[in-house]
């Protein structure tokens, strides 16, 4: 998944037909799901949504969270799963894991240091 700085509510998907039309997303409420369940093996899907007024996220199973550039916005992240998550706010990121996940920290590397 990749968090950009598009319109509220702006969501796209990039990949093979057959796969993108596998995935089943729902608005209700103000909430969001979108369900790319495991079952389905997918060659590469990329699934892009925007961050303007995303507050929160779950994120079950196995996934990639990263950023078109900087986003602006506060989030908390919630993680269930084996997730790598790689995003540049100038707002505040929580990340946090459910219990029996390990939650591992690796700090971006300074500029002009090693």
């Amino acid at each position: 998944m990749v968090l950009t700085n598009e319109p509220a509510g702006t969501l796209m998907m990039e990949g093979n037909e057959k796969d993108v039309n596998k995935v089943k997303y729902i608005l209700k409420n103000n909430e969001l799901t979108i369900d790319a369940q495991k079952k389905n093996r997918f060659d590469e899907l990329t699934i892009y949504l925007s961050a303007a007024t995303l507050k929160s996220m779950l994120v079950n199973g196995d996934a990639d969270i990263s950023s078109t550039g900087t986003i602006h916005t506060d989030l908390q992240i919630w993680l269930n799963g084996n997730v790598n998550v790689e995003v540049k706010t100038t707002g505040k990121i929580s990340v946090d894991a459910y219990d029996g996940y390990d939650l591992f920290w690796k700090s971006p590397a300074l500029p002009g240091r090693k």
